[in-house]
């Protein structure tokens, strides 16, 4: 896409044009100059670069929230985005990425100043060790100058597995040796103690986010294709030195590794590659570059083909695969339940990460829900059993699930009487998620729909196109049944923490797309575009203010949810920035409004909603409802 092509030539639709003809919002001027940056040669800025993906909290980094400090409070918004440099050279802060977030191994060979960058700093780390651009993020991960690397390996192995066997690390070393590109000469390359902190890493800090590989089954595997997959996670987590240097490496090493061809693949076990995979796409979507994307298309495509075979259960593919009542022994009982759930949770992992490219990147869905025809998995304490023994304990204590497949939770004939208290939390997120992901595949064809079967120039296209909504009433009932209790989530906070964010993330986009908020800011599109969905912003706001507001709340929440979190998880940067945007956007659209207020004569303060801390229910209904004595902050 061209960043710099002739605006007058952009081919709008017909809806689009009527949007700009009569336009009254303008484009935000403070994300014209990243037009600018986007054609410098040697810079690719990305949103998803303005936090860290890693043990960081990005708000307590005063880069990054000097405006959330400085008390000006929510109408404050527009001076947090003047404080974010979008000069038209590259700004010093993010030409050098921080030690948790990679670069993009293809842009190394054309774009070789960052791979000398860290290479140099790399040198310099171990001579200057005060140097504030060698130990990045200083301030929230401590001075790591004060410790010797040997306390750090010590400190981040978490003996979750047993360590990585020596031929294993061999069969990764070759295959690193055998690489001939200039990255891999130049970067480091983790030892065997190194590479087994970061898969213990794995299972300490992202096993929870998405638990679909069990400790035993990696162990017993033997695959170093998937044990390089574990390490590529876990190296996003890692406060080594070289720390930067390994998610390079690593994550290009991962990505060769993995066969793209039907008959290479074959040589593989199809759970084992299937797995792989599955990780090498969870690092190209969350690792906040824009050149991945390039990269995660391919590789999401030839991810569900490697699916497809264990969506049907028990299909005659799984020839391995025993039936849990004809094994007697209890250890070939539970080894035989261990494969059978590791394909369910394999799907739904899928299932999971899929949906966060419909939302995150606004991505169409891989498959529909009926195709999803696996049970929701067992409850994480049968799952995380470490012996046969520790299992049929589980086994017998854990509540009975019912057996129920997401496409038959979310159908129309479902029971009432099924309590989601009844669901694991990640069957939960599993439910929020497909609802979400169904809504939206019919949203899609609605609006398509309507492009196609109204002609282009009757007058009442566009009135009849603005009628299409962004979702429907019918399931807000649905939505309130998965409403999150704030007293259960704060005894689960893995999985609760996630399905809190996603709900509340769910809520604002099921109000506003992300396609037309990405659109207002800027993001890979042109003025006319971004005036476009301006406008188509500003008319949904003033059209239905009320659930406007209810959205602010949302993202109020998201930001009380990963506040003090110290360690954040794959997918909160991206909640975290689509939160600011929402109440960016909205603080632009609302300021005739909150200008009024703020002018007009008054005997008595306002009362203050605190969106970022536990707000007053009272408070936060009368602010809803439009109460002028009630201001957001």
């Amino acid at each position: 896409m061209s960043f710099n092509g002739d605006i007058g030539k952009s081919r709008l639709l017909p809806d689009d044009q009527q949007l700009v003809g009569n336009a009254s919002v303008q484009p935000p001027p403070e994300v014209m100059p990243l037009f600018g940056a986007l054609g410098y040669s040697n810079y690719a800025p990305n949103l998803g670069n303005l936090f860290t993906w890693g043990p960081f909290d990005c708000l307590d980094d005063p880069q990054y929230n000097a405006s959330l400090n400085s008390g000006a409070g929510f109408n404050g918004l527009d001076s947090l985005c003047h404080q974010i440099p979008l000069p038209l050279e590259p700004p010093s802060i993010l030409q050098t990425p921080r030690s948790s977030t990679p670069i993009e191994p293809a842009t190394l060979r054309s774009l070789p100043t960052p791979a000398e960058e860290i290479h140099q700093s790399s040198q310099t780390a171990a001579h200057v060790p005060n140097d504030p651009t060698v130990s990045s993020s200083t301030s929230s991960r401590g001075d790591l100058d004060s410790h010797s690397e040997d306390d750090l390996l010590i400190a981040e192995n978490f003996f979750h597995v047993g360590a990585i066997r020596n031929e294993t690390y061999e069969k990764i070393q070759s295959f690193y040796l055998s690489q001939t590109d200039i990255c891999f000469k130049e970067l480091a390359f983790p030892d065997v103690n190194r590479l087994n902190c970061l898969v213990q890493l794995y299972f300490e800090y992202f096993h929870a986010q998405m638990p679909f590989i069990h400790p035993i089954m990696l162990e017993s595997d033997g695959s170093w294709v998937l044990v390089l997959a574990v390490a590529v996670i876990g190296s996003q987590y890692t406060r080594m030195a070289m720390g930067r240097q390994y998610i390079i490496v690593l994550s290009e090493l991962l990505r060769r590794a993995i066969p793209l061809d039907a008959m290479k693949a074959l040589q593989f076990d199809a759970v084992t590659l299937a797995q792989s995979t599955l990780l090498l796409n969870v690092n190209l979507v969350f690792n906040g570059f824009r050149d991945n994307i390039i990269n995660l298309q391919f590789l999401r495509t030839w991810l569900a083909t490697l699916i497809r075979p264990f969506l049907k259960p028990h299909s005659k593919r799984d020839s391995a695969l025993l039936d849990v009542s004809r094994t007697v022994n209890i250890h070939g009982r539970w080894h035989a339940w261990l494969q059978a759930e590791a394909h369910t949770r394999l799907v739904y992992a899928f299932f999971l990460l899929d949906s966060f490219c419909v939302i995150f990147h606004d991505m169409q869905p891989s498959y529909t829900i009926d195709d999803f025809e696996h049970r929701l998995p067992y409850p994480d304490e049968l799952w995380s059993s470490q012996d046969a023994h520790s299992w049929a304990s589980h086994l017998q204590s854990c509540q009975e699930t019912p057996a129920i497949t997401i496409r038959e939770f979310l159908s129309p004939s479902c029971s009432n009487d099924l309590s989601l208290e009844q669901l694991p939390w990640f069957n939960r997120l599993t439910v929020l998620l497909g609802l979400f992901v169904g809504e939206k595949q019919a949203v899609n064809a609605s609006q398509c729909s309507a492009r196609f079967l109204v002609p282009s120039g009757n007058p009442c296209t566009l009135p009849y196109l603005q009628e299409t909504p962004n979702s429907y009433s019918s399931l807000d009932s649905r939505y309130q049944l998965l409403e999150p209790n704030c007293t259960l989530a704060k005894s689960v906070p893995a999985f609760a923490d996630c399905f809190n964010i996603c709900y509340h993330l769910i809520s604002i986009f099921r109000y506003t797309s992300i396609r037309d908020i990405l659109a207002y800011t800027g993001w890979l599109v042109t003025t006319v575009e971004s005036i476009a969905a301006g406008n188509r912003i500003a008319q949904m706001m003033e059209k239905d203010t009320e659930r406007a507001r209810k959205c602010v709340v949302h993202a109020g929440a998201i930001i009380r949810e990963l506040r003090g979190v110290s360690a954040p998880a794959c997918y909160h940067c991206f909640s975290l920035l689509f939160a600011f945007l929402y109440l960016w956007v909205y603080e632009r659209f609302q300021a005739g409004t909150t200008t009024e207020m703020r002018h007009s004569d008054r005997s008595s303060p306002y009362r203050l909603l605190r969106i970022d801390r536990d707000p007053d229910p009272v408070l936060e209904k009368q602010w809803i409802a439009g109460d002028a004595d009630c201001r957001p902050y």
